[in-house]
Formats: structure tokens, sequence, C-alpha cells
């Protein structure tokens, strides 16, 4: 059940339709934000990637000074860095059978 449709549903008076709001549902026992939290990082590391990508013409272009070459090779690395700790954060934790 999306959050719309779960925060539309009648409650018996506006006290509680304030209280069943801010309850997240039990479904999967995520809070709401969590909800698209996939695609939203796969899609930030696609646009960081390419932002990043922006700077490789600076090793190949002659005449770029060395400190702004230093800049985007940081940026590049930077980049690459937080692309892989973003992915491994959605990483689902294994099922461990006891």
């Amino acid at each position: 059940m999306g959050a719309a449709a779960w925060c539309s549903r009648k409650s018996s008076g506006a006290a509680n339709a304030a209280v069943d709001c801010a309850t997240p549902p039990a479904a999967n026992s995520q809070p709401i934000g969590l909800c698209g939290r996939a695609a939203a990082a796969i899609g930030l590391c696609v646009i960081r990637v390419l932002s990043a990508l922006t700077a490789v013409p600076a090793f190949y272009v002659g005449g770029v000074p060395g400190p702004i070459m230093a800049v985007a090779g940081s940026f590049i690395i930077l980049t690459v860095v937080g692309v892989v700790l973003t992915l491994a954060g959605l990483r689902r934790p294994a099922l461990v059978s006891a």
C-alpha cells in the first residue's frame, strides 16, 4: 500500500488521523522514507558518474595546468568512492538461518 493511499484512509477522529499517518505501515517493517530509495540512489549515482566523466578530458587536452588536473583527478576518485559507498548501502543483509 502506497503512502498516499495509506494516509488517505478514513479514521475515527481527527486526532487518530494524525497518529495514523505518523506511524509507518508494517508491511516491510521499513519507514515510509525508504520507499523508492534504491531508484533514487541509482539515479544519483548515474548523474554523479556522468558529471565525473566531464572531467576526463582534462587529462587528454593539451595545455591544462597540473593543479587543475589534480583537482579533476581527485574529483573522479571521490565520485567513484561515493558511488561505491552509496551502492554498498543498498545491499540487503544475507538471511542467516538459525
